[in-house]
């Protein structure tokens, strides 16, 4: 009896090792993004913002911020008047890797800020709480390469699993206030196992 608890403890002691050093020589999916593009917000807006996500799995996990700013009123070629509507929220999805390419939608909750501002000068502003949404799509190294420098050109060191993507995003929130908007996106970080 005592030879088949030893054995047992052998075994487990032996899979116990093994996985170990399966997690040791697993990277994490970590990545910070940013995006620019075009939004609206009752009108035609610019829409910038940055996030960091984490997946588990299947399960995205993403702190975000965004914003929206329009103009309202012009004086020759200089914005006189506009409305800024700012985001951070956290949002739950599921993202999905094949290859070199992932696709992700994602909700959640926000906190959102509107401002309006007249000659540079803030007029008025309102806090509601909002729901986020998001859908990407990115483009990133599918295989353990040297990290590029120079516009991505010029290789330097070993192959490492850290890397940049580029890709797009579908972005939005519903709230008192509502945007959506449209934009390029670019990341740094570790967008899949390797």
């Amino acid at each position: 009896m005592k030879k088949i608890y030893l054995i047992m403890i052998f075994f487990q002691t032996l899979s116990f090792s093994q996985l170990s050093d399966t997690i040791a020589k697993s990277n994490p999916i970590l990545y910070f993004d940013i995006h620019f593009g075009i939004g609206r917000a009752e009108k035609i807006a610019f829409s910038t913002g940055a996030s960091l996500n984490y997946q588990v799995s299947n399960n995205l996990f993403t702190a975000r911020y965004a914003a929206m700013t329009r103009v309202d009123n012009w004086f020759l070629i200089f914005p006189t008047a506009g409305t800024t509507t700012t985001e951070f929220g956290v949002l739950y999805g599921k993202r999905f890797v094949d290859g070199g390419e992932s696709y992700s939608f994602s909700a959640g909750i926000a906190l959102v800020k509107t401002e309006k501002n007249f000659n540079n000068q803030p007029n008025s502003f309102s806090t509601y709480i909002g729901i986020p949404f998001e859908f990407n799509y990115m483009f990133f190294k599918a295989n353990k390469e040297p990290f590029r420098i120079f516009y991505g050109i010029i290789p330097v060191g070993k192959p490492i699993t850290f890397g940049q993507s580029v890709g797009f995003k579908l972005l939005g929130n519903i709230s008192k206030n509502p945007f959506f908007g449209i934009g390029v996106t670019t990341s740094i970080g570790w967008h899949k196992k390797y």
